[in-house]
């Protein structure tokens, strides 16, 4: 029997003051900017993004990093514990322990924040866990953030070492 997490993963924290971490980090310049490190990103690691490549966004929030990817021509869905998107854009809510979503469904998954244990309280080896679930082989994993503990899963191998963020391939 798979096991049961809460619907909403958030803590409450005075972490950011007043402001959400959302709130912080998520604006339509900001979506663009961190599109263009993607870019950037997976150039340097000779990963290119076909016309039919499936692109997952973990921790979608509004869903603004969506819909400036889908403007770039990304096939891009969303997961979120509380999608909060404007409606135009393909998002699904579902805990990140628990996708929805088939093995091997996507090529590339991206994430930002998700594992700030000040934030939520989520099992991380089971988050990274399902992100391997749904790449296909050979798919790519980059996330950034603060808080993370577990270490990647088997099966992927890191792509670039050290910094702030962290890119995988799953073998």
């Amino acid at each position: 029997m798979q096991e049961k997490f809460p619907s909403d993963p958030r803590k409450r924290s005075a972490k950011y003051g007043s402001e959400t971490w959302e709130e912080v980090t998520k604006t339509e310049e900001r979506a663009e900017k961190d599109l263009d490190f993607l870019e950037g990103v997976l150039k340097s690691v000779n990963f290119e993004l076909k016309e039919d490549s499936k692109v997952l966004d973990v921790g979608s929030g509004k869903g603004l990093f969506m819909e400036a990817a889908k403007k770039r021509g990304m096939n891009i869905v969303g997961v979120d514990a509380r999608p909060r998107g404007p409606g135009t854009e393909p998002q699904v809510a579902a805990r990140i322990e628990q996708l929805p979503f088939a093995d091997a469904t996507f090529d590339l998954a991206l994430s930002t924040g998700i594992f700030d244990k000040d934030v939520y309280l989520q099992d991380q080896k089971t988050m990274l866990e399902e992100i391997a679930r749904v790449l296909k082989p050979g798919g790519i994993y980059i996330g950034s953030g603060a808080g993370r503990e577990a270490g990647p899963p088997k099966g992927f191998r890191k792509l670039i070492p050290g910094g702030a963020f962290w890119v995988y391939k799953k073998t």
